[in-house]
């Protein structure tokens, strides 16, 4: 087993920062720019540079209820919220283009877990992924366990297809940069069943790759994916298959201490450990690791709350608020190349 500590280190140059205090995950989007919270309401489209480019408000009832998923459209014109109970899609003005009230969806562990709804890349579909009643619909709680998926054109909020789906929350469903392939995955108490499924034109799924792990990424090329199995990163290849595709990966992270990966470029991984170091970098086709990031001071990895990738070399971290600095986002790429020994 590697010794992590031991490893060379990876530098950080800052690019850009953005002093604002925000909630949960930072999560990138279309065009190399990123979706998150902020801590009065709204939910941020940042520019690669992490300037605002919309603040969308949200909902009250979805800050309300507490969890839920969210997106913004490619163009910046809609985002799309989907709660326990409630979905919707708004405009930047908090008009309302569509939104539908369904039952909620129950998960293996007999917890509410919420919808979905994502943006297609070419920003004219919503593809929202709705509770509806099956055969085990509980009447009196108004629980079920499917959810179906239903296409919204925009910018008019017509739903135009409806078709099965694998979604079983609570993770975001992730669209292939295809625009054809979304992901899910699906927790029987024991283990994940992670998928990427197509849809022909009448509807008909189709199952295209499956893994163990939670999907966390696609490759910039779009040939592989990541998955996450109980800490354990997975690299998977998308090809012809059907639904008993093989579900072993690749190749597979030599521990299992990872909660997050994503593709930093085209030959790295950038990884959020649980233990120190907390960033690290892996090789993109063996998943072992390579270097451990190292920050200018006074930035250290432990400090950051929230990490994300953009796939373009680039990436993330949120810090919350440390020794009076206010929380702030910062935006990095790597330095002039790996050098070992000790962080000077």
């Amino acid at each position: 087993m590697t010794n992590d500590l031991a490893l060379p280190c990876a530098h950080a140059e800052l690019i850009a920062e953005l002093p604002r205090e925000v909630m949960g995950r930072i999560e990138k989007t279309y065009g190399g720019r990123w979706i998150v919270r902020d801590a009065d309401g709204g939910l941020l489209l940042l520019s690669p540079d992490l300037t605002i480019d919309e603040r969308f408000v949200i909902p009250r009832y979805f800050v309300e209820s507490g969890w839920f998923n969210h997106d913004i459209s490619p163009d910046g014109r809609f985002a799309a919220f989907a709660g326990e109970r409630r979905s919707a899609c708004v405009r930047v003005d908090g008009s309302t283009v569509w939104e539908a009230s369904h039952p909620a969806l129950g998960n293996v562990d007999g917890e509410d877990v919420p919808a979905c709804a994502v943006f297609a890349p070419g920003g004219t579909e919503l593809w929202a992924f709705v509770p509806v009643p099956d055969d085990e619909w509980d009447e009196d709680s108004d629980v079920t366990y499917t959810a179906q998926r239903q296409v919204i054109s925009l910018p008019d909020g017509a739903v135009i297809g409806t078709s099965p789906s694998f979604y079983e929350g609570p993770h975001k469903v992730l669209i292939h940069p295809d625009g054809r392939h979304a992901s899910s995955d699906a927790f029987d108490g024991a283990g994940n069943d992670g998928r990427w499924t197509r849809w022909d034109a009448d509807g008909r799924p189709t199952t295209t790759s499956r893994g163990f792990g939670v999907p966390l990424d696609v490759h910039p090329d779009a040939g592989t994916w990541l998955g996450n199995a109980f800490g354990t990163v997975q690299l998977h290849d998308f090809g012809p298959a059907d639904d008993d595709a093989g579900r072993d990966p690749r190749v597979e992270s030599s521990t299992a201490t990872f909660l997050w990966a994503w593709f930093l470029d085209r030959v790295h991984v950038i990884a959020l450990s649980e233990y120190a170091p907390k960033h690290m970098l892996l090789d993109t086709h063996t998943l072992q690791p390579r270097a451990r990031i190292h920050y200018p001071a006074p930035h250290h990895d432990a400090d950051a709350i929230n990490l994300c990738s953009a796939g373009d070399g680039t990436w993330v971290t949120v810090t919350a608020a440390l020794d009076g600095a206010a929380p702030c986002i910062r935006r990095w790429r790597l330095g002039d190349g790996i050098r070992g020994g000790e962080p000077e």
